[in-house]
């Protein structure tokens, strides 16, 4: 089984690239475990309800979503399109398709849950339209009595992944603590419901357990590079191997736990 803290793709599109990478034909769709594929855990809550979904591909990220059993799906790029008045600055401006005016907003239809697929490519735009919504409890209207807010879904909880570069980059988890930074300050009346899988999550570590169908926790090994990722390998009591490829750096990166193998 692979279980990544990447996404923005369809389980089968990442069997089908490791295939051809490891030159194989025992990787089945099934044995892919996306940083956004445990959201079906969800689709029950929110299927007939509206979502708004955050990633890079819009139309790939409605695709997975309405593939997961999502049916009431909008992305972050329709919502500013439809309202360039958000986001003033944007280069958008004009009245684009399905415009809405200001007056209009109170009567257009409750978003109920935002799910990041990705960490976006534009932060600022994605944090301020999710600030409006979460204050708004899923409107894009100023609530300042309403301390109920709605809940946001990330799926990958690092802060930084190891790349060509020789410093980590910044990653989901990181845009996420700023979102929250900024929200908190801006409204600290209002409750800020952050709802997270992806490793090293209990929520995808048990999805990841039950697709394993094992009672034993200690058969299970796991390999990783990024030590916090496999944090979560370590509480659900499988085995641990840390590779030195990737965010893990010998004589620097300070562990508070300790693998099976390094």
């Amino acid at each position: 089984m692979f279980i990544t803290n990447g996404g923005g793709e369809m389980e089968r599109e990442r069997a089908e690239r490791l295939r051809r990478i490891l030159k194989t034909k025992d990787i089945k769709e099934e044995d892919i475990i996306l940083s956004h594929t445990p959201y079906k855990e969800y689709v029950e809550e929110y299927k007939e309800k509206r979502i708004m979904v955050i990633g890079r591909n819009p139309e790939g990220d409605i695709e997975i979503m309405k593939h997961y059993g999502y049916k009431n799906v909008v992305t972050l790029e329709e919502m500013v399109e439809k309202m360039p008045y958000a986001i003033p600055y944007s280069g958008g401006g004009g009245q684009g398709r399905g415009y809405i005016p200001i007056e209009k907003l109170k009567e257009q239809e409750k978003i109920h849950a935002i799910f990041i697929l990705q960490n976006p490519i534009d932060w600022n735009e994605a944090t301020q339209i999710m600030c409006d919504l979460v204050q708004g409890n899923g409107r894009m209207i100023q609530e300042k009595n309403q301390t109920e807010t709605i809940p946001v879904y990330m799926c990958n909880p690092d802060m930084v992944y190891g790349g060509q570069f020789n410093i980590p980059r910044l990653t989901q988890g990181a845009f996420v603590e700023g979102y929250k930074a900024i929200f908190k300050r801006l409204y600290p009346k209002k409750q800020c419901n952050i709802i997270a899988c992806g490793k090293p999550t209990d929520i995808t570590f048990k999805y990841a357990t039950e697709r394993l169908k094992t009672e034993e926790p200690k058969d299970v090994w796991m390999i990783e590079d990024n030590p916090e990722a496999l944090r979560g390998a370590v509480k659900a009591g499988w085995n641990t191997i840390l590779v030195k490829t990737g965010v893990y750096k010998q004589g620097i990166t300070q562990l508070d736990y300790q693998p099976t193998f390094i």
